[in-house]
């Protein structure tokens, strides 16, 4: 009869010829930094980003930088706050840390600086618009739940689950069309990033 293993004894027959590569690994750990950088960057944008780069070895920057920039790219996102605004002007100053000083990055962040004020303008009047048209539907709701109840109940949007539903995905549709252009923008600095 054949000895019983556990899984954890298999896994290290499986696993025992495989070595990790110390180029990857050193690779890793220097990405893991430059994400942890800008982390801090953006929590005390006093942080000199150029001075703290050279604080690596010249074979270790850009590493650094990729982390970096992977991490600035994950806060390009639609303005959830009024604080979105602010935050484009420390997301451009991480990029040129990473990118140098190439004139499309102002470009970019100022073109998505007046898309994020579109983008929130046309979010309002599109939330406006959604309860005005659906207005009439929830004062049928109230005066039959009203005469149902005997008493004259308020109605609000947000606790009717219908008009949650059609709110979410109205507001899912608009997202998407402006998340194709934040996307482009995106597509434009990862472009810079193979050029420098």
């Amino acid at each position: 009869m054949g000895e019983i293993k556990s899984s954890w004894e298999i896994a290290l027959e499986k696993t025992k010829n495989i070595q990790a590569d110390k180029s990857i690994l050193e690779a890793n750990n220097y990405r893991t930094e430059g994400k942890k950088l800008v982390s801090r960057f953006l929590e005390n944008t006093s942080i000199e980003l150029e001075k703290e780069l050279k604080a690596f070895e010249p074979n270790q920057v850009q590493w650094v930088k990729e982390g970096m920039f992977e991490t600035l790219m994950s806060h390009i996102v639609l303005p959830q706050d009024p604080g979105a605004h602010e935050k484009l002007k420390h997301l451009t100053t991480g990029f040129k840390a990473v990118l140098g000083s190439n004139p499309k990055i102002k470009m970019i962040f100022e073109q998505l600086a007046g898309f994020f004020k579109e983008y929130t303008e046309q979010k309002e009047g599109l939330r406006s618009a959604i309860e005005r048209q659906y207005a009439p539907k929830l004062e049928q709701k109230r005066r039959a739940l009203s005469q149902k109840l005997g008493r004259d109940v308020p109605l609000e949007p947000e606790s009717d689950p219908e008009f949650v539903q059609f709110f979410r995905q109205n507001m899912a549709q608009f997202d998407s069309q402006y998340q194709d252009v934040l996307d482009q923008a995106k597509e434009e600095l990862k472009k810079m990033l193979k050029e420098n």
